[in-house]
């Protein structure tokens, strides 16, 4: 997992997630995201309640009592998985029946499985966005292996396949005849799209799907902005900008992050935003 020092927040998600906490809880539910945000596995946790009481620098009777509060309003997942064997390490008074009240409210939070218990608490759009920024990642990594290579997409025949898409006036799948060594050519779209995928951070997402529609657009482009020097340059100035990589929000925009469709339009000023990555105005600092 790929060591990030800074991780995005969303405050409309935070408020409307923690209205049911009280601030007490809405303080130890932030300590909680920073510890899964550099845990093994972003996004999870998976620690006894006395592993979570010393995070939080609480009681065990007080961290409890913070995880059930975070599981009961839905403000993050997971469950209790106790080890039900085991003396009581706490000097406790319950009766250990393990009745509901006693899970609730008992001095060692019930019986002796609630002293031993485990619990796993997840994130959920930290864990998803984890997944896709693994995904992205493997996917880039296979593109820049065949990039090496030098093997393209191409079969044993010599044949590239560009597309599956099937047209609503064909049901014939496209096909394109390519170098069956070298692969596409730089001045070829599908070429771009290879560029894209193997030199932009992995933060962005790749492109799966190469449909007739990014073809098209990726050949107008190639027209305008031929020299392949200005793409290299582009995708790396993406590098440089946390607001493309969806990292942080812009003045007047929400969650972004750039894609290749946006980056073959214009913006609002009728500016290419290619050209306006390749200029550096989204570049941090700036």
């Amino acid at each position: 997992m790929p060591h990030l020092p800074f991780m995005q927040f969303y405050p409309a998600d935070y408020i409307r997630d923690t209205r049911r906490l009280d601030p007490s809880t809405r303080g130890h539910w932030v300590d909680l995201l920073c510890a899964m945000w550099d845990a093994p596995k972003r996004g999870q946790l998976y620690w006894t309640v006395g592993a979570f009481s010393r995070h939080l620098g609480v009681s065990v009777e007080t961290a409890r009592q913070v995880l059930v509060s975070l599981l009961d309003t839905n403000t993050a997942d997971g469950e209790f998985v106790g080890d039900a064997d085991g003396p009581c390490p706490v000097d406790c008074k319950s009766d250990h029946r393990g009745d509901e009240e006693d899970i609730r409210s008992g001095a060692c939070f019930g019986f002796v499985r609630n002293c031993q218990e485990h619990v796993r608490l997840l994130n959920r759009r930290m864990v998803k966005d984890e997944k896709t920024r693994e995904d992205n990642r493997k996917y880039k990594k296979k593109s820049r292996d065949r990039k090496k290579s030098g093997s393209g997409h191409a079969d044993v025949n010599g044949i590239y396949h560009i597309s599956e898409v099937r047209s609503q006036k064909s049901e014939k799948i496209k096909k394109k005849i390519i170098h069956p060594i070298l692969g596409p050519k730089w001045g070829d779209p599908e070429k771009l799209i290879e560029k894209y995928n193997s030199e932009t951070p992995a933060a962005l997402p790749a492109v799966e799907k190469i449909t007739p529609a990014r073809l098209k657009k990726a050949r107008e482009y190639l027209k305008i902005f031929p020299d392949e020097s200005f793409w290299t340059e582009t995708f790396r100035e993406i590098g440089k900008s946390d607001f493309l990589q969806g990292m942080r929000n812009g003045n007047g925009h929400g969650s972004f992050k750039a894609n290749f469709d946006w980056l073959l339009t214009k913006g609002k000023d009728g500016t290419e935003n290619v050209v306006k990555i390749f200029e550096g105005r989204y570049t941090n600092g700036k």
